[in-house]
């Protein structure tokens, strides 16, 4: 019994550290973000990093090249581009052979 009361007091501090973390990435990627869509991009990625739970090193360089590429976009058409480079590299289709 007393293990699951450690566990159990120990999971808010763990959401509230995830919870810091990513409103944090809000804070260092929106500065300089032009467009809505981007926003909206930079908002998505930052809560698939740091509140969306256990993740592939794949999926997060994904996440992580989407948080990069979203905050410098300066036309909706580049950034849906930026945005779709990102999922191509980081595919899980593709061929390891790089």
């Amino acid at each position: 019994m007393k293990r699951w009361l450690v566990i159990v007091a120990t999971l808010p501090h763990l959401a509230w550290a995830d919870d810091q973390s990513y409103r944090q990435c809000i804070g260092e990627h929106m500065v300089g973000v032009e467009l809505d869509q981007a926003a909206v991009a930079v908002k998505q990625a930052c809560y698939q990093l740091h509140m969306g739970g256990i993740k592939l090193p794949r999926e997060t360089a994904r996440q992580q090249c989407r948080l990069q590429q979203a905050s410098q976009a300066k036309s909706d058409i580049a950034l849906q581009e930026l945005l779709q480079y990102c999922d191509e590299e980081h595919d899980f289709k593709r061929s390891s052979g790089k």
